[in-house]
């Protein structure tokens, strides 16, 4: 498994990206909204829930972010209950 191909590398890596494009066009005190759908939708609310200070606002469309194999918080099975 390779150990810079993580979920938390990757919302560093946006991070970092954001601030440098914020300090590029000299947009530090805006506020960013990340969006996505399913993985996107992931990240975005993930980003919004660890780094508040980069992400103001997440928009996370189809994003089972407590629906997944070993998550705290929401049965393995819950969305097969559910759509049954």
């Amino acid at each position: 498994m390779n150990k810079f191909l993580t979920v938390d590398n990757t919302m560093l890596d946006y991070v970092a990206l954001l601030q440098s494009i914020k300090k590029q066009y000299g947009a530090e005190q805006k506020a960013t909204i990340a969006v996505g759908g399913s993985y996107g939708g992931m990240l975005a609310a993930w980003m919004r829930m660890k780094f508040p200070h980069a992400i103001q606002g997440a928009l996370a469309a189809s994003a089972p972010i407590f629906y997944f194999k070993n998550a705290d918080g929401a049965p393995e099975t819950k969305y097969f209950d559910i759509i049954t």
